[in-house]
């Protein structure tokens, strides 16, 4: 939970004395530095199996939970979410708000293949064309008044349902619960977000054009 400037190093060093981590989202600063300190310890990580688990905790929510297969099968999503952090946080939506929608696109629908994004600091916008097919939308925005997280599923010709990703503390208990039974000898929950699945992130982040 330190600051994102910090994660690179912290992965590294953590990673060269073969030590588990829990690291929350993004993987790293969006700078030269810190990929390929990033890219030093996703080795490590891979090359000594280690469990290192990224916080991206939507994947815990129960909206999530429930519905991940009919997701998958419905193939176009749209997140759409507000929330007034640009006071605590300042212009910073795609690391603060839009990674976590990017997180969860690459998790029900598998890995990125054209990305064609935009931000100007107070918001993110645009689209992944999924490998598989798939095509995930983003409206984020750092805006006063109440929060709003919704996703909308459509099968191409048309959104037909959304759903509230409400507030939920359950998702926190059962993401770091997940991690200790993986770090104590368990199997890893395919929910549980690694170095990789965040770096798969951090390589859409990437591609987001500043505007």
């Amino acid at each position: 939970a330190s600051p994102d400037k910090v994660h690179a190093n912290h992965a590294a060093g953590m990673a060269d004395f073969n030590m588990p981590f829990y690291l929350e989202k993004p993987a790293c600063e969006l700078s030269a530095i810190a990929y390929a300190l990033t890219t030093d310890a996703l080795s490590i990580v891979r090359d000594h199996d280690l469990c290192c688990a990224m916080g991206y905790q939507y994947r815990f929510h129960p909206v999530v939970v429930e519905n991940y297969e009919r997701w998958q099968a419905c193939g176009y999503l749209r997140f759409y979410s507000r929330d007034d952090l640009q006071p605590r946080y300042g212009l910073n939506c795609l690391s603060v708000m839009a990674a976590h929608p990017i997180d969860t696109a690459l998790y029900v629908l598998g890995p990125a293949g054209r990305v064609r994004m935009q931000t100007n600091g107070a918001s993110v916008t645009g689209r992944i064309w999924h490998v598989g097919g798939g095509l995930s939308e983003f409206d984020i925005a750092m805006q006063s008044g109440p929060r709003v997280s919704l996703v909308k599923v459509g099968d191409g010709s048309g959104w037909s349902k959304s759903y509230d990703l409400y507030p939920s503390d359950s998702m926190y208990i059962m993401a770091l619960r997940a991690w200790l039974d993986w770090v104590q000898g368990g199997e890893r929950d395919r929910r549980t977000a690694t170095l990789a699945d965040g770096w798969a992130s951090m390589q859409v982040m990437k591609q987001v054009k500043q505007i």
